[in-house]
């Protein structure tokens, strides 16, 4: 499976290292432009790359502009306050997409390969990334029914 230049990711380490060794309590003004920039300019640059060379979707630099900012909001000390404080429920499925985030990256661009065909005539993002999200989390829940648990690290499942 292509994930990209493997250099691109170590951004992401980076990051990690660089919030390891501060107290994360930054304020939440810049990462929260950081995001909204990205995600706008990521829309704009697939749009471009879709009309113009017939694809967009993945990796994109803008993409990784949008998830920067969005590392540095998550980890941020107030935003973890901020978790601690919210309905449990809300909390434990937001746990779970942790937990499984690895598998559902490594899962869902095959989801999205498939029913992209039955969904092309959707014009609702939010209802295709819905039943893509829904489709993914199933199809893990039955490898982790299927799939003895000693093999489930080697397919991106830690739990």
């Amino acid at each position: 499976m292509y994930a990209g230049f493997c250099l691109l990711w170590l951004w992401f380490f980076v990051i990690g290292c660089k919030l390891s060794q501060s107290d994360r309590q930054y304020s939440l003004l810049i990462p929260i432009v950081v995001s909204v920039i990205g995600i706008i300019a990521s829309f704009f640059e697939a749009r471009f790359l879709m009309e113009n060379y017939d694809g967009g979707a993945g990796i994109k630099p803008t993409s990784f502009v949008f998830s920067a900012g969005v590392c540095y909001l998550l980890l941020s000390a107030r935003m973890e306050k901020i978790y601690d404080s919210i309905n449990c429920k809300i909390a434990n499925v937001i746990e779970y997409l942790g937990k499984n985030s690895f598998v559902l990256y490594l899962l869902h661009i095959h989801v999205v390969k498939y029913t992209h065909r039955m969904l092309e005539t959707t014009q609702s993002w939010i209802a295709y990334f819905l039943v893509v999200l829904i489709l993914s989390i199933v199809i893990i829940e039955l490898i982790k029914k299927i799939v003895p648990s000693k093999f489930h690290r080697y397919i991106g499942i830690y739990q």
